[in-house]
């Protein structure tokens, strides 16, 4: 498989989306305790590690390139979330 397939099929993990979607949540809610960009950064990286070494998968990529393209898929969907969780609470004011 190409990079560029493993980033899409990354991408499109409802299971990833998720986990991406509770974190930004779970860290909206601590962000007064913890902070806001730290347990985000620690949260994509053990999502883009814990998929790759808990889910059997047929694939024969390494797991430091699934890890690392896991790295950069999680990291465009949290700048989504991010994104749509500004939006919503500008149009909530």
């Amino acid at each position: 498989m190409t990079l560029t397939d493993i980033l899409l099929m990354q991408l499109a993990d409802p299971f990833r989306i998720g986990l991406i979607l509770a974190l930004v949540y779970t860290a909206e809610r601590n962000r007064a305790v913890t902070g806001s960009w730290l347990p985000l950064l620690l949260g994509v990286a053990f999502i883009a590690l814990m998929i790759p070494m808990t889910l059997q998968t047929n694939s024969t990529e390494p797991l430091q390139r699934l890890a690392l393209v896991g790295l950069i898929s999680n990291s465009l969907l949290l700048a989504v979330a991010l994104a749509a969780r500004w939006v919503w609470l500008r149009l909530r004011r």
